[in-house]
């Protein structure tokens, strides 16, 4: 993906149906759990797409694309964009690092 390309992700994606399984009525959801949330949603996007993902346009599109209910639950957890930024480039990283490492793997 070329710098400065926008990430479009559609409410109808399977990204975002994957952070609606976390969906917890009634029950504050701790860092953490956004962060887990993230990180799946990062790894369910390099392995459903051929482009390698730009983590700061990747973040960009999961805090931009947010509704109502995740953007208060995150005001209410202290998220901020920079812990998007740096939850999805971890996520990038641990993949590649598992990448790299199973093919060493016998």
């Amino acid at each position: 993906m070329a710098a400065g390309s926008a990430v479009i992700l559609e409410k109808s994606s399977p990204l975002f149906a994957a952070s609606n399984n976390h969906t917890i009525k009634n029950q504050t959801m701790t860092r953490m759990t956004i962060k887990q949330i993230i990180q799946e949603l990062t790894k369910s996007y390099i392995l459903g797409y051929d482009v390698p993902a730009e983590p700061i346009e990747l973040a960009k599109g999961y805090w931009e694309l947010r509704d109502d209910n995740e953007i208060a639950r995150d005001a209410k957890a202290g998220v901020t964009f920079d812990d998007y930024e740096m939850w999805v480039k971890t996520a990038i990283a641990d993949y590649e690092t598992n990448l790299t490492l199973s093919k060493f793997a016998i």
